[in-house]
């Protein structure tokens, strides 16, 4: 008995609360009855109804395909408003941090393993990356700040890609990497855009590099027979290490084009390595992915202060603990 007593004191103080709404209810609907009582409006609908049935059904179903369409519109809207959503797997998130980057007005900063983050699985995208970040310092005059993370870094492959060799336990596993076929396929694609490309990445800086670095005399070669003679890189020992050594020369290209040619960006490394990426704009938004090995990362984008506020102190501890690196 207490608890339906209770319940009844419950429903009566929210009946109360509301009693002005619900008197007002019910003298509208009153109100509508007795206007349809007098006037015989129920039967002059009925008729009106079998007159233009059609039309009316016509009218109904064109009225619900434009709610459908604002309802539509207004999911997506809503979407993009969430402060925190996921955005794709590594690398797809390319075209985002681009995004972000073109709209950036005072300060960009990076953290990852590699300046060439993604360039190997994406080149037109990174591109297009890279191009943006130049803009961004030379046009527009924004700050732009990147931490290089990891005791080995730059890492040919970023630790972001299940293809890294953080995922491989050994050398011969690194090794059957290249037996794979969609391992193979997005080195095909990356050998092709290379190779006809217009950056002067394959006719000078290649090129010099391979005549005047001197290094492995072995790799080099398979790099010029590769690159430049059109051959395919096969499942070897050597050809894994001419793969690794064109990956981090690409690198190097990358490096030199966001740090000179009037872009002046601060490019720091820091030896401890961070299971976050970033890509922080303005202090105000991030792209943000945790890498884990095994898989491609899942990236998201945020908006949320807090995520921000620990994002940006990441960075800065990261920044500020790094050494300048060239």
């Amino acid at each position: 008995m207490g608890e339906i007593y209770y319940l009844y004191r419950v429903a009566r103080r929210r009946f109360l609360k509301r009693k002005l709404l619900t008197i007002v209810c019910a003298c509208a609907l009153v109100g509508v009855l007795f206007t349809m009582i007098h006037f015989d409006l129920g039967q002059k609908a009925a008729s009106f109804w079998k007159d233009h049935r059609e039309s009316i059904n016509d009218g109904i179903g064109m009225v619900a395909l434009i709610f459908a369409f604002i309802a539509c519109i207004g999911l997506e809207w809503m979407r993009h408003r969430v402060s925190t959503r996921f955005i794709g797997e590594f690398p797809d998130h390319l075209d985002k941090i681009t995004q972000l980057i073109r709209g950036a007005s005072v300060r960009v900063d990076s953290l990852a393993d590699c300046v060439d983050y993604g360039s190997f699985f994406n080149p037109e995208a990174h591109e297009t990356l890279i191009r943006e970040i130049v803009d961004a310092r030379q046009k527009r005059n924004v700050s732009v700040r990147m931490v290089i993370c990891g005791l080995d870094a730059p890492r040919p492959i970023s630790t972001a890609s299940r293809w890294s060799e953080r995922t491989y336990r050994d050398q011969d596993q690194v090794r059957d990497r290249l037996e794979d076929p969609r391992f193979r396929e997005r080195l095909s694609h990356y050998l092709g855009v290379i190779r006809t490309e217009a950056t002067g990445f394959k006719s000078v800086y290649l090129e010099d590099y391979l005549k005047h670095e001197g290094g492995n005399g072995a790799v080099n070669k398979r790099i010029q027979e590769c690159v430049f003679d059109g051959q395919e890189f096969g499942a070897t020992d050597a050809d894994e290490a001419a793969i690794e050594e064109l990956l981090l020369v690409r690198h190097k290209w990358f490096l030199e084009r966001v740090t000179t040619f009037g872009t002046a960006t601060q490019v720091r490394k820091n030896k401890e390595s961070s299971g976050v990426f970033l890509w922080i704009v303005d202090g105000l938004e991030a792209v943000f992915l945790f890498v884990y090995p095994g898989a491609d990362a899942l990236a998201f984008t945020t908006r949320d202060p807090e995520l921000i506020r620990v994002f940006n102190s990441i960075f800065n501890e990261k920044f500020e603990k790094g050494s300048e690196y060239r």
